[in-house]
């Protein structure tokens, strides 16, 4: 898959890859609404966190459909996971695919080294 720039116009191309690599699967499936909450909820998490707008290039988003299973189940279920990158311009879809295991995490966000020692102190512990 070519890297996708995420935006309401490339909506169709980012739906058509979500449902490619969903064929065949019912279950633990993402939309692009889905996705679209994630990078909404990691904006909010890297502004209240003090990183500048110029300094949020690098961040990477992980985006699986959270759900807990048994166990016993947990190497037999697949879920979608979204991977995006922060460019200065905006979200990259970097990925998107079918992984086999658990997923309860739902969203990760990653923020370079740099973006950390971008935080200003009142955040930091």
């Amino acid at each position: 898959m070519n890297r996708l720039r995420f935006n309401r116009t490339n909506r169709d191309n980012i739906t058509g890859a979500l449902s490619e690599a969903q064929k065949g699967c019912t279950e633990r499936t993402l939309t692009f609404m889905d996705v679209t909450l994630a990078i909404n909820d990691a904006n909010h998490r890297l502004a209240d966190l003090g990183i500048a707008k110029s300094r949020r290039k690098g961040a990477e988003l992980s985006i699986t459909p959270f759900f807990k299973l048994p166990g016993s189940y947990s190497k037999s279920s697949s879920y979608t996971r979204v991977r995006l990158e922060r460019s200065a311009t905006g979200w990259f879809v970097n990925e998107i695919g079918r992984l086999q295991g658990n997923s309860d995490f739902g969203s990760r966000l990653y923020i370079t080294t740099e973006q950390r020692d971008a935080i200003p102190s009142v955040f930091k512990l």
